[in-house]
């Protein structure tokens, strides 16, 4: 049928002659996770993370100086503006027509 491995006093297996520890893994569930943390000086920062069924996880957060960066599969951090103009939008007024003029986005 199949061999059962061998548990030793410590808690870890003996598989195939060498010892094992088995170790449990988080999964993160699909959706959109929010945050907040407190930075050095103070302000509070926002972020938020997409996280699909499959695919490519989006992270976005602000940063000391108001600034929305994104991070595409962990990667380092590069401002949301270059993000849309990669989806098409080509300049900065194409970007407020489409978001509006709201003061966060100016």
């Amino acid at each position: 049928m199949g061999d059962f491995p061998l548990m030793t006093e410590k808690g870890t297996f003996i598989i195939n002659g060498a010892e094992r520890v088995i170790v449990s893994q988080l999964v993160r569930s699909p959706g959109v996770y929010f945050g907040k943390s407190i930075d050095t000086s103070g302000k509070t920062i926002y972020s938020a993370i997409i996280i699909p069924n499959r695919g490519t996880w989006l992270e976005m957060e602000f940063d000391a100086n108001d600034v929305l960066y994104v991070r595409i599969d962990r990667t380092r951090k590069i401002p949301i503006t270059i993000l849309l103009k990669a989806m098409g939008l080509e300049n900065n007024v194409q970007v407020l027509e489409r978001y509006g003029n709201h003061q966060a986005i100016q």
